[in-house]
C-alpha cells in the first residue's frame, strides 16, 4: 500500500474516517483535544481498490466520546446505517453499507481513541475486511503506546 501525504496534527479531527462531524448541531458533545490522521491506498487509489485510514484523537473524556459514538450522538456521526460487529468496554467494530462499504474499528486507550477505517473496493462488501481492520487496529494501538500517544 502507498502512504498518502501526512496531514499532521489536526485541531478538530474526525473521530474516525468515514464519519461526518458537525459541532453546530451537537454543542454539548465531547470534543477532541486534537489528533493525527494518516491514510494509505492500494495501487492507484481508485474506488476499485482498498484504502485504509488511521486516526488518533486525544480527549478529556475518551470513554464518553466512545459512548457517544456508539449511540450515534457524538460530534461525529455515521453517514450510512451501521452494523455493530463486536463490542467491549473499550473497543468497538462496525461496518456500514452505502455507496462504499467500510469497516471502522476503534479502541480507547486511556485518554485517546485509536481508529482504523478500511474502505472495501467498490462493489465488495465490508465483511471481507473485518479481520484486516482488527489486525490493523491492534498494530495502531501498539504503535500509539510505543511512541507515547496512549500511555498506560
Amino acid at each position: 500500500m502507498t502512504r498518502l501525504p501526512d496531514l499532521g496534527y489536526m485541531a478538530k479531527p474526525t473521530t474516525a474516517d468515514g464519519l461526518m462531524c458537525n459541532e453546530v448541531d451537537r454543542p454539548d458533545a465531547a470534543r477532541p483535544l486534537g489528533g493525527e490522521y494518516w491514510s494509505w491506498v492500494q495501487g492507484s487509489g481508485k474506488l476499485s481498490e482498498v484504502s485504509v485510514s488511521e486516526v488518533i484523537t486525544g480527549w478529556d473524556d475518551a470513554a464518553r466520546a466512545l459512548d457517544e459514538l456508539r449511540a450515534d450522538k457524538g460530534q461525529c456521526v455515521f453517514l450510512d446505517p451501521y452494523k455493530e460487529l463486536s463490542s467491549g468496554a473499550d473497543r468497538w467494530v462496525v461496518s456500514t453499507q452505502g455507496e462504499i462499504d467500510l469497516v471502522i474499528a476503534i479502541q480507547r486507550v486511556n485518554h485517546v481513541l485509536v481508529a482504523v477505517t478500511v474502505y472495501a473496493p467498490k462493489g465488495q462488501r465490508a465483511a471481507a475486511y473485518v479481520q484486516p481492520a482488527e489486525k490493523l487496529l491492534a498494530a495502531a494501538v501498539k504503535r500509539a503506546r510505543e511512541v507515547g500517544l496512549a500511555k498506560r
